[in-house]
């Protein structure tokens, strides 16, 4: 039967997904549905949730990526009866095809498979692909991953562990290190013009070498 593979009752609601996260670390995750930008780096606010708060709210959404064998059998038996009413499938069949069903879809969590199953019953034309099953939800299912990554974050930086920001050196030095570098090198050329640079944003005069012309370069 196309159906062998759940019951016919629909699994309970599942716990994971019916509790909600401390408000202290909803208010802070407001904006989780802007992604990292590599020149803009999502960094942790100034006030931090408490710890017993972040680590809860981890404990939650770690438990929103388990999928039930049971719940994504209910699930898929739903597809089946909506868009292939007339497969017959061995009961070992069956099972195969729900293995493959979780080895794909596994870490999306019991809530984003009914999401993903209302959402095709709804809107597809034919039995999804598991691939394509997982597009349905892919942008909620990468919201969770970057919760799960800040409420990390934060929780490293009430230990201390968070990263430094990146902060670029002052011009000046830069352009110094880089006049020695060359200078250190022989290529007196090119740290002549780090040199001059250096020597405006100094406001002084260039050394003698970097104004002079190298030896061996004149016109014979």
């Amino acid at each position: 039967m196309p159906n062998a593979i759940a019951a016919t009752t629909p699994p309970r609601e599942p716990a994971a997904s019916a509790r909600r996260l401390p408000r202290s670390v909803e208010r802070v995750l407001a904006d989780s549905l802007l992604p990292d930008h590599p020149d803009v780096p999502w960094t942790p606010p100034a006030t931090l949730p408490a710890a017993a708060e972040l680590r809860l709210a981890l404990e939650i959404l770690d438990g929103q990526d388990r999928t039930s064998e049971r719940h994504a059998g209910f699930c898929l038996a739903k597809l089946v009866m909506a868009f292939e009413p007339n497969t017959r499938l061995k009961a070992e069949e069956t099972r195969l095809r729900l293995a493959v069903w979780l080895e794909a879809n596994g870490d999306l969590g019991d809530e984003l498979w009914s999401t993903a199953t209302l959402a095709a019953i709804r809107g597809s034309q034919w039995m999804p692909k598991p691939a394509e099953f997982r597009k349905l939800v892919q942008a909620r299912f990468e919201e969770r991953q970057r919760r799960k990554k800040r409420c990390r974050a934060m929780l490293d930086a009430l230990a201390g562990k968070a990263p430094k920001r990146f902060e670029p050196e002052p011009v000046p030095v830069r352009v110094r290190t880089l006049r020695d570098a060359f200078r250190r090198i022989g290529k007196v050329a090119k740290a002549a013009c780090y040199e001059r640079e250096l020597a405006e944003l100094e406001q002084r005069a260039p050394e003698p070498w970097a104004v002079e012309e190298p030896a061996g370069t004149g016109t014979p």
